[in-house]
């Protein structure tokens, strides 16, 4: 994730995310190339099923995330930002240039 906000954002779904954290070089790529020209940010909703996907991963019996790559995942996961209380299309409105009054 990048550490800056660019000038656009982007809502990234749960396969996406899953697949990035794993590597999928394809994936990876264009994540990496997304993050150059927009913010990638995430609903409560796709947090909460991001975190479920990693405890079922490292619950497996075969191929199970290590405690070091379950942990090294959940702190990425909680720099992203998260859409929680307040609605998409109000949160990313004064990044278009309008208020919530002028819709």
């Amino acid at each position: 994730m990048s550490g800056l906000i660019a000038d656009s954002f982007v809502l990234v779904d749960p396969g996406v995310m899953s697949r990035y954290f794993l590597g999928k070089p394809q994936i990876t790529q264009a994540y990496t190339d997304l993050t150059v020209r927009a913010t990638p940010v995430i609903t409560g909703s796709v947090y909460i099923e991001l975190m479920q996907w990693l405890v079922k991963a490292r619950g497996r019996a075969t191929q199970a995330l290590t405690k070091s790559e379950f942990d090294q995942l959940r702190h990425q996961l909680d720099k992203y930002i998260r859409l929680i209380t307040m609605t998409v299309s109000t949160w990313l409105l004064p990044h278009v240039g309008y208020t919530p009054t002028q819709i």
